[in-house]
């Protein structure tokens, strides 16, 4: 039930990092590495969403408000904001709301 009443805490952000850095870079490997920083669990795959990394560097990401004030603290974080488009953290929530229920959901079938 915690990680229910956390998970409709959390909202979806863009972590803005700037532009990509010239050389030999993985960002889906920094990307991890900060989020996983700033997470208050460990399961930094609930939270990640997307990686950024053609024309700027950033990922997408569920975060309660305690998180992402950490990750805009953060040195290499240029900005983190809310995103627009809220559907994934309640896709997400209603998933697992799905999934997690005791009393199974049965179907209804036609006569």
């Amino acid at each position: 039930m915690l990680l229910l009443m956390t998970m409709m805490m959390m909202q979806v952000h863009i972590v803005y990092m700037g532009s990509l850095p010239e050389g030999e870079y993985s960002p889906l490997s920094h990307h991890y590495r900060i989020l996983q920083e700033a997470v208050e669990n460990s399961f930094v795959e609930n939270s990640f969403i997307r990686s950024y990394n053609r024309s700027f560097n950033g990922f997408v990401a569920d975060l309660t408000n305690h998180e992402k004030e950490k990750l805009a603290n953060m040195e290499e974080v240029v900005s983190v904001f809310p995103s627009t488009n809220s559907s994934t953290s309640h896709n997400k929530i209603m998933g697992f709301y799905r999934f997690t229920r005791k009393d199974p959901v049965k179907s209804r079938s036609r006569k």
